[in-house]
């Protein structure tokens, strides 16, 4: 089966999940497998982190499901707004000019500066918040079907 990465908004499936239960004096702990449902989506999960990015890869072997959250406090993104401005900004320093009215050229552009070097200390704050998570089966322990709802 070949390996490939997909982006997704959820992916869903029931594995069988081996788990250690601890021995009393009289008896050794055991492993038992129970089947439980795996479920990933995109938005706030139950770790209290707002998943922005989910990926799965598969193969023959194992399905892997990565994750890229952050805080529920963590700043907007902003890299958007902040690629818009660097292009505006290129835009009229190449030669293009289209000042706000009532201020200077020179003015404009570092009122703009300001604001693209705001939007790059926001970016980092979030970047330091940032956590990537990966989950991975044995196929072999994958009952049923892989649901997938794609971006």
């Amino acid at each position: 089966m070949p390996k490939f990465d997909k982006s997704v908004s959820r992916i869903r499936f029931f594995a069988d999940i081996p788990r250690f239960v601890e021995g009393t004096c009289e008896s050794p702990g055991k492993v038992t497998v129970t089947p439980e449902r795996c479920e990933y989506v995109l938005g706030l999960g139950p770790c209290g982190r707002v998943v922005t990015e989910l990926r799965y890869s598969l193969d023959s072997s194992y399905l892997t499901v990565t994750q890229t959250s952050y805080p529920q406090d963590a700043p907007e993104d902003v890299e958007v707004e902040l690629l818009t401005l660097i292009k505006r900004l290129h835009d009229v320093t190449g030669g293009y000019r289209s000042v706000d009215p009532g201020a200077s050229g020179d003015q404009w552009v570092s009122v703009q500066q300001d604001r693209i070097d705001g939007l790059k200390a926001i970016r980092r704050a979030r970047e330091k918040l940032k956590e990537i998570k990966q989950f991975t089966y044995k196929v072999q322990e994958i009952t049923g079907r892989i649901e997938t709802t794609h971006i």
